[in-house]
């Protein structure tokens, strides 16, 4: 009996033979049990090979291939293979699958800040907690970084996932301690529901992925489920996005200034930058095409943009009235550029290349971006300021400021906001804040600009307040470059 390992030769299966030979005869392989005991006086050698320590590497490789190795929890490959088991499942029956996608809030931030050590013990924690509110037959898995997935199969209500959705959410907001010290994270998770009818895995963890966004948007530490407008929403950013980025390209971002007069209302002071899209089709606002150039990355290069229309109108400025009178040109960042460590060196080339005045451009940062990391935006506004360029905090009053920060920001002036100022001008209506306001900022050797101003009521009494500076409708709309440039050239003779 030969059970050869030859190539051309397999082995062979239960109750067969692979070879044998009869007095240095071979007989062909494979031949059967019953045939070989016909034949008198058979020699019968055979060889044996323990195969159980090949099966265990077998088996552990596969293992390995198909788990994470810090939770032992499926990962990303096993489980986009139970997603579409589950959906072939429900085919021919009345019932769904739904797909949790669960994100750590604040994982990134703790990771940093302790060690990946830390991090590492706090991913296995939320897993034990996330196993703790599943139903029996449920899969969870870890997708990847801080993302978790949870398969729920064969629902009879959406409601039921709701629910463990609600668990969820509770679970992962306790505080959990690791060596000593007390962590405190929470859940943003998105719902897709589906079935073998009408989603492929793929198309059900985008959905979910989709969704768990949404919840992060709406403030994170909660549950979004996935609707047909997410996605439509989702296709529109993305059509904004690639938009953007050709109008950049071919100069299609127009810059609009709005005049900043002197309290009086006679002199022209200064003029904020305004970033209008000229979109063929439709009318895209500010607030939009900014946020969503924020979110895919193209804020830097339409912050460094906006700079260099800005630097430019100084120097058209300055060309067309005296030296005295000349503005300054206001433009507003963003907090993304004030985390890029390159900013303040490069706002300063673009000075220089254009060459404007420095002292003659004011950044415009919001007082809610500037509190985001108020420490770092120290350091990054005294580099910004060393270029000669000021700044001003923007919609003053609607963050929460901390005046042993903004004491020790190199700021110029600050921009009350017009949800302050509209009420002033009403009947009976308090201007407490408003005061409030300008008096703090008289005492921190601020300029105030009070934005949004339309009645003369309103201006008498920012006025009678002690206010420097105002902007708003009473005294102009926003205008475009050549509407501005006109304007200059009219005040110029006086």
């Amino acid at each position: 009996f030969l059970a050869s390992e030859e190539p051309d030769r397999p082995m062979g299966r239960r109750n067969e033979i692979c070879g044998y030979t009869k007095y240095g005869e071979e007989f062909p392989a494979k031949v059967s049990i019953a045939k070989i005991n016909a034949v008198p006086e058979i020699l019968l050698v055979a060889s044996i090979i323990d195969l159980t320590e090949k099966r265990h590497m077998e088996e552990e490789l596969t293992w390995k291939a198909n788990h994470d190795s810090l939770t032992n929890l499926p990962n990303r490959r096993l489980i986009i293979e139970r997603i579409g088991s589950a959906l072939k499942r429900t085919l021919g029956t009345q019932r769904e699958i739904a797909l949790l996608f669960i994100d750590l809030d604040s994982f990134k931030m703790i990771n940093d800040a302790y060690g990946h050590e830390q991090g590492d013990q706090l991913l296995v924690e939320a897993a034990e907690r996330i196993v703790n509110t599943m139903r029996p037959g449920d899969i969870l898995a870890r997708f990847g970084g801080d993302e978790f997935i949870l398969l729920c199969g064969q629902l009879r209500h959406q409601y039921e996932a709701i629910q463990i959705a609600n668990n969820l959410v509770s679970a992962l907001r306790e505080k959990i301690n690791i060596r000593g010290v007390d962590h405190y994270t929470s859940g943003s998770i998105g719902i897709a529901f589906g079935s073998g009818a009408t989603h492929t895995a793929e198309e059900l963890l985008k959905d979910a992925d989709l969704a768990m966004y949404e919840a992060k948007a709406k403030g994170r530490d909660n549950w979004k489920i996935f609707t047909s407008d997410l996605q439509a929403n989702a296709r529109t950013q993305i059509e904004i996005a690639n938009g953007l980025r050709t109008a950049l390209r071919n100069g299609d971002i127009r810059a609009h200034f709005q005049p900043i007069f002197d309290i009086s209302g006679q002199r022209l002071v200064g003029a904020e930058l305004l970033s209008r899209w000229q979109h063929e089709s439709k009318n895209i606002p500010p607030d939009l095409f900014v946020a969503i150039a924020e979110k895919n990355g193209i804020i830097h290069e339409l912050g460094y943009f906006t700079l260099r229309q800005g630097c430019l109108a100084q120097v058209k400025s300055s060309n067309i009235l005296a030296a005295g009178a000349q503005p300054y040109i206001a433009i507003n960042i963003s907090v993304k550029q004030l985390d890029d460590p390159g900013f303040a060196e490069a706002l300063r080339d673009i000075v220089a290349e254009t060459g404007a005045d420095p002292q003659h451009i004011v950044l415009e940062i919001t007082e809610s971006s500037l509190m985001l990391n108020a420490e770092k935006n120290i350091e990054t506004l005294t580099k910004i300021h060393k270029t000669g360029v000021r700044i001003a905090v923007d919609d003053f009053g609607t963050g929460y400021s901390s005046l042993s920060y903004l004491s020790k920001m190199p700021v110029s002036k600050i921009k009350i906001d017009k949800s302050f100022v509209t009420p002033i001008g009403a009947k009976h209506q308090p201007r407490t804040i408003v005061s409030a306001i300008i008096m703090m900022a008289k005492a921190m050797d601020f300029g105030v600009v009070a934005e949004g101003v339309e009645t003369q009521e309103q201006l008498a009494i920012l006025s009678e307040l002690g206010c420097d500076h105002v902007q708003g409708y009473l005294f102009a709309r926003p205008l475009t470059a050549t509407q501005f440039f006109t304007l200059l050239t009219e005040i110029a003779p006086r």
